[in-house]
């Protein structure tokens, strides 16, 4: 592993970013799917912008959250 592995994992660790810290540890080939977001998150995210979840993709949800956020 390299200096820049070892801070990113260090600065990973200290931030909570478990993601980030197994992805560096397993060598960095690992790919992490973005289509794990579950239920939850979407319904999560609609509740945030006060809207109803269902029809909606979480794409869609995170292109509302980002047009409502800029």
């Amino acid at each position: 592993m390299s200096t820049s592995e070892l801070l990113s994992l260090m600065k990973a660790r200290e931030g909570g970013d478990i993601q980030r810290g197994k992805f560096l540890l397993s060598g960095g080939s690992e790919i992490i799917s973005t289509q794990s977001f579950g239920e939850g998150g979407g319904g999560q995210l609609a509740q945030l912008l006060g809207v109803d979840a269902s029809g909606r993709t979480s794409a869609e949800l995170g292109a509302m959250y980002l047009d409502a956020h800029d």
